[in-house]
């Protein structure tokens, strides 16, 4: 059909997608606003409950790879050998989710002044 653009897995996989979301939700997908549907999907506060990060060994491992020591974070590695300058550094984190990486770079880096910004009011609460 069309040339193959569209074939009938399209409309099985349109049809699952129906059943999983129910009609409401995809209503809603066509009548709200792009900022207010923005704001809805980033406003869980939830965080993943696992990943590779949450691994010890991991996090050694990356360090070494980037550091040279598995006891030296990548942030505290980048601070005192691209960021220790004299004056105050000023920063803009675009999209800054809850701020976990933000605060690990000013606390590895006591001249930084970050300023944060994201769309989700929840988030950064």
């Amino acid at each position: 059909m069309f040339n193959n653009l569209i074939n009938p897995y399209d409309f099985v996989v349109l049809y699952e997608k129906i059943r999983r979301a129910g009609i409401a939700n995809i209503s809603s997908k066509l009548t709200k606003s792009n900022e207010e549907r923005i704001r809805r999907a980033w406003a869980h506060t939830s965080e993943s409950t696992s990943s590779w990060w949450d691994i010890p060994e991991v996090n050694r491992r990356w360090n070494l790879l980037i550091t040279g020591s598995p006891n030296i974070d990548e942030y505290s590695y980048v601070s005192a050998k691209y960021l220790s300058a004299d004056h105050v550094l000023h920063g803009v984190s675009l999209g800054c989710d809850s701020g976990n990486r933000e605060i690990r770079w000013v606390t590895a880096c006591e001249k930084l002044n970050l300023s944060c910004y994201d769309i989700s009011k929840e988030r950064i609460a």
